[in-house]
């Protein structure tokens, strides 16, 4: 068994993977739109399931591109690509429900959208931040791992559970057109970073440290 297999040995995204961050995101958007979809497309069950199955299989294609970025398997931009198609699909469906069903106009972001956007971004530095430190504790000593990783962790997890309560906030919201952009927000964010990870951009070691 390689290392790459060794140290991937869960399928779902941890902490130093190639695509943990935005499988983390994909996390949020499957959440975000079963909420959506339960409260504004109660009678839309068409809808409703065709967004909720999109939501589920851009989880599953990052998923499927971690595992086989981490094991040498050929088919990590197979992952990818389902990944980003199941996004556009979905965003094609909050752009139709707020009116921009062409893609040629972006929906204006609320204040929500905005503040979630902000928090987003904090989190993806905070998730960034993490995976590099992971990468650096095989060239530390035992102790000092324990103590930065104890620290870190506890920053990194206070921080998204803030993330997830602002987002349970926004979608709290009456209006249909809020929440729609909320979710919006994160879809965009999700296909930012799939492209960079396709481009080659951004790419993490692969396999766990």
């Amino acid at each position: 068994m390689s290392d790459g297999q060794q140290n991937c040995h869960r399928l779902w995204p941890g902490p130093g993977d190639p695509h943990f961050v935005v499988f983390r995101i994909g996390v949020l958007i499957y959440w975000s739109t079963k909420r959506f979809c339960k409260r504004f497309l109660a009678d839309s069950t068409d809808r409703s399931e065709s967004m909720t199955r999109a939501a589920c299989s851009a989880c599953m294609g990052i998923r499927e591109a971690n595992y086989a970025a981490c094991v040498g398997s050929p088919f990590e931009p197979r992952g990818l690509y389902i990944a980003r198609q199941s996004l556009k699909k979905l965003r094609r469906h909050y752009e139709d429900l707020l009116g921009c069903s062409r893609g040629t106009q972006q929906p204006a972001a609320s204040l929500e959208a905005r503040a979630l956007r902000a928090a987003v971004d904090r989190q993806v530095r905070l998730w960034r931040a993490d995976e590099e430190h992971a990468a650096s504790r095989a060239v530390k000593s035992i102790p000092e791992q324990r103590a930065q990783s104890t620290g870190r962790r506890r920053l990194v997890r206070e921080s998204e559970r803030r993330l997830w309560r602002l987002l349970a906030r926004c979608l709290e919201s009456r209006d249909q057109h809020v929440c729609a952009t909320v979710v919006h927000c994160l879809i965009a964010h999700a296909i930012h970073l799939l492209a960079s990870s396709e481009q080659g951009e951004d790419r993490r070691p692969r396999g766990r440290p």
